[in-house]
């Protein structure tokens, strides 16, 4: 494949890391994982200072990527999961499900006592995000009245928080901005940019939620980089657990229990839909990590 191929290969990937930022409890960084660019983007954000050209060149394509699929399928996931939640979190749900073959690889034969306690902990964690969320509706709005001082601090700290989550496979930013009770703040923010409402005031609050995040990915990539490399086992055993707390978190949210409770439905057709789709992701996911798989393979060959 050329080099225009491989770019646009991850242009596309990085749409659909930009779609999966959208879903509360599905991680991006999962996903990321299950198409083969997790190392890549992880190597990439803790080289920039070192290797700024080819970092920044790795990077590029699965940014915009994930700017374009983030813009352009926001409206429609939202109103998707709010109307039908079941469905929609079944086919994420099942393409990490049809994922996991490819993340056990790294595990295979390498259990110990402390590795398991530390992947029950991790899946523990990524269920009491979820459940948080739902105990605890916390409203920031009253942060964001005007120009607020420390409403531009928080976000700050909030980007730096959830930048450092994003790494972390398993781990939704979106669950942990709806924990903390800053996801109905900065989605408005994001609206207002769309419809052209409130536009400074909206750029303003975005602006330090970003620099946040910039600052919390170089920093929090470098630390998980050093980890991978020197206790790879043992953060992996630590991702799976945080994976298969994040599937049942997908389920179990604010956002997604507000639509169950308004589920006025007995449709068996609502069941049956979700199942064949959960089916269906389960297969589309095991193809593609199968895929990359054995394209890692070829390239180790090579």
């Amino acid at each position: 494949m050329g080099k225009m191929g491989t770019n646009i290969v991850k242009l596309l990937k990085g749409i659909a890391i930009g779609v999966a930022v959208i879903i509360p409890g599905v991680s991006a960084s999962t996903l990321a994982v299950l198409l083969g660019i997790y190392d890549d983007l992880l190597e990439a954000f803790g080289g920039l200072k070192k290797h700024f050209k080819k970092s920044f060149l790795t990077i590029l394509p699965l940014g915009i990527g994930a700017m374009i699929g983030f813009i352009a399928f926001w409206y429609p996931l939202i109103w998707i999961i709010k109307t039908e939640p079941l469905p929609t979190m079944a086919v994420f749900a099942g393409f990490i499900l049809g994922g996991f073959p490819a993340l056990f690889e790294r595990i295979r034969g390498r259990f110990k006592p402390y590795r398991v306690i530390l992947m029950i902990t991790t899946m523990l964690i990524g269920i009491a995000i979820g459940a948080s969320s739902v105990l605890f509706k916390l409203d920031t709005s009253f942060l964001f009245i005007g120009i607020n001082v420390w409403g531009c601090v928080s976000l700050f700290l909030v980007g730096l928080l959830v930048a450092s989550a994003i790494f972390i496979p398993g781990v939704s930013g979106t669950m942990l901005l709806i924990a903390m009770g800053f996801w109905d703040p900065i989605s408005s923010f994001f609206q207002n940019l769309i419809v052209f409402s409130n536009v400074g005031l909206s750029l303003l609050y975005i602006g330090f939620f970003l620099l946040g995040n910039i600052i919390g990915l170089a920093a929090f990539s470098r630390i998980l980089t050093r980890a991978l490399k020197n206790h790879n086992t043992t953060v992996s055993f630590a991702i799976i657990g945080f994976v298969f707390g994040s599937i049942i978190s997908a389920f179990y949210n604010y956002d997604v229990v507000v639509t169950y409770q308004a589920y006025q439905t007995t449709n068996i057709g609502n069941y049956i839909l979700a199942f064949l789709l959960l089916i269906a992701g389960i297969s589309l996911g095991y193809i593609l990590t199968s895929r990359e798989k054995k394209k890692l393979a070829r390239d180790v060959e090579i």
